[in-house]
């Protein structure tokens, strides 16, 4: 089994372990623990341990021989039937959660004019900032190191960013002057957004207002805050705008045609004199 398949049995949801047992078991068909064990490159009693997990979970049967313990693996089938029985609950809690947003959305209302700090981890909780992000019913203004977090979030960078501009809302975009940047402004061009450039220091995250809330996520330091405050929120509009004004504006244009050098064009016009005297 390649490396491939063992990362693919982990995005089922089993550790690392398990999916080493589990392939074990598909290669060995019926096998005592200690034969197992050794083909999944554990000790014995780990090799216990990790198959009465994957018997809890239906991926592995019991059976006893001569009074011993035999294992046998479930039918890859049922690592379908698990995802797709995952799939159908996190669908009808979805839609639970729609129905019981605006109650709750009344709730938070109570909470109105207090300031608010929430603090998300790691790439997952960048990508949850970026969720709220999207949901603003205003104008977004963002200071960004573009390489560090295209880097960080990727394609889910221009998913975020284009699911406020279908909204109609505008974004801006200050970002840190580098090679990296403008490489990848210049392939990810939109003119709905306005992108503007900045040069001086090495920053490395990213500092987003929308509405009352302002947002800094940091990809290095796998740490990301979002305040909401009405105050700290107009005085980062102030420090936002006075940067916007000391940026200069992105504009990508259509690269230069190639043109003849003097020596090309002084080779041309001896090769026609050329043919012109042989005439």
């Amino acid at each position: 089994m390649t490396k491939e398949t063992h990362t693919k049995l982990q995005k089922f949801g089993l550790s690392d372990k398990e999916a080493d047992i589990y392939l074990a078991l598909l290669q060995l068909g019926t096998a005592a623990a200690s034969d197992i064990a050794k083909s999944g490159g554990v000790n014995r009693s780990t090799a216990y341990v990790v198959l009465e997990s994957l018997a809890k979970k239906g991926l592995a049967s019991i059976s006893v021989r001569e009074g011993v313990r035999h294992y046998s693996a479930s039918s890859p089938e049922r690592l379908v039937n698990r995802a797709e029985q995952s799939a159908k609950e996190y669908s009808e809690l979805a839609k639970l959660g729609r129905q019981m947003l605006t109650e709750l959305q009344n709730v938070g209302k109570s909470s109105l004019g207090k300031s608010t700090v929430r603090v998300f981890d790691g790439t997952e909780g960048i990508k949850a900032v970026y969720e709220d992000i999207s949901t603003s019913k205003d104008d977004v203004t963002s200071y960004t190191a573009e390489d560090v977090m295209n880097d960080t979030l990727g394609v889910s960078l221009s998913e975020f960013r284009s699911k406020i501009l279908q909204k109609g809302l505008g974004l801006k975009i200050i970002a840190n002057d580098t090679p990296a940047a403008r490489e990848i402004l210049s392939e990810n061009k939109s003119s709905a957004l306005q992108y503007s450039l900045i040069s001086g220091g090495n920053y490395g995250s990213e500092l987003v207002l929308y509405g009352n809330k302002v947002a800094f996520m940091s990809p290095r330091e796998k740490i990301s805050y979002v305040i909401d405050s009405e105050e700290f929120s107009k005085a980062i509009k102030i420090l936002l705008d006075s940067t916007l004004m000391r940026a200069h504006k992105w504009e990508v244009k259509a690269e230069p045609q190639p043109k003849d050098s003097a020596r090309q064009k002084e080779r041309v016009l001896a090769k026609s004199e050329k043919r012109f005297f042989r005439i």
